[in-house]
């Protein structure tokens, strides 16, 4: 089983993040050795829509 996500993240800059960590660290470790403070922006789903609608732009407007 592939346990590979996809996603459009924003992660937030180590300077900003020090505070959120620590508590990241506390209440969910499991995540915070996962991965860094971040904010998801679109999940796999949502990325293939956008993916499929942006190539439609594309070829419309190039080809028509």
């Amino acid at each position: 089983m592939n346990k590979t996500r996809r996603q459009l993240t924003l992660f937030l800059d180590d300077h900003y993040s020090t505070e959120i960590e620590t508590i990241r660290r506390k209440y969910n470790p499991v995540q915070y050795k996962s991965i860094k403070s971040h904010v998801t922006l679109c999940r796999e789903d949502e990325l293939e829509n956008m993916v499929f609608c942006d190539l439609s732009i594309f070829f419309y407007s190039n080809f028509h």
